[in-house]
């Protein structure tokens, strides 16, 4: 086995911060899944049981809203991953070099 097929790119051990951040960010993302449902639910009660507006227009803002911090996250974290990607790359570029100059 290669060491991409048995380890991370950074030789295995996740950053302090990477493994703490991590779930905090998924149980974030869970919680916008879970605002978005209840908020798609209070628009349908709202506007086809219960004929209020209010919570109509209530469960809408609650769903968009969530819905565009899901995704702002999201973005945010393939920027990210994207970015650590390149710098490993780079970072196994230099050793190549080093390695063979």
């Amino acid at each position: 086995m290669t060491q991409s097929d048995e380890t991370p790119p950074n030789g295995g051990t996740q950053t302090r911060r990477g493994a703490a951040v991590e779930p905090g960010i998924r149980r974030l993302l869970g919680i916008l899944v879970i605002a978005v449902a209840i908020g798609t639910i209070m628009t349908i009660v709202g506007e086809l049981v219960l004929n209020e507006p209010p919570i109509k227009n209530a469960g809408f803002t609650l769903a968009l809203t969530a819905a565009g911090f899901y995704f702002f996250l999201r973005f945010l974290g393939r920027m990210r991953a994207r970015q650590n990607r390149d710098q490993a790359a780079r970072r196994e570029e230099l050793r190549r070099e080093r390695d063979n100059g």
